[in-house]
């Protein structure tokens, strides 16, 4: 059986002062990071993005009520509301709405993007691949490599 990978990285960097408690807490369920410079992170997937985990009950009261009213906030509110003292959290549907939400409320960031890699065990035209999204206060666009590789084609008159 093919084995696949992914690895993922978030840029520019993050400025931690454009993050709330709640942001950085479901940050770190999605990616991993690290410190930079001037008070920023660098957010990465070496091994895919964890849409899906659990967080102490007590960690996400803890950042609720150090966060302003915004999405992360939102996200942990609902999550709470489950009960229990770990608490299951789902961003599958949400990752790329919680990066707008931080852009929209940041007076240094204009966009995120997210680059992605697939490898895959086997090197056949399925076995690799690539995705980049762009996120604004406004929009969430994405496109993967063959997507790309597509429109090029089409556009240079080359049928596939």
């Amino acid at each position: 059986m093919a084995e696949s990978c992914s690895r993922t990285v978030v840029t520019p960097t993050l400025p931690e002062a454009a993050l709330t408690a709640a942001d950085r807490l479901l940050l770190s369920l999605l990616f991993e990071s690290e410190a930079g410079r001037d008070g920023e992170r660098t957010y990465f997937a070496s091994a895919g993005i964890a849409f899906e985990g659990e967080r102490d009950a007590g960690h996400l009261a803890g950042a609720v009520a150090q966060s302003p009213p915004c999405l992360a906030r939102t996200i942990l509110e609902g999550a709470l509301a489950s009960g229990g003292s770990t608490v299951p959290i789902d961003l599958s549907g949400a990752w790329e709405k919680l990066l707008q939400d931080i852009v929209g409320r940041s007076a240094d960031l204009t966009h995120i993007v997210v680059i992605t890699a697939y490898a895959g065990s086997t090197m056949d035209p399925d076995g690799i691949g690539g995705a980049a999204t762009v996120i604004t206060a406004d929009r969430i666009d994405s496109v993967s490599t063959f997507e790309f590789v597509d429109a090029i084609l089409r556009e240079l008159g080359i049928e596939t």
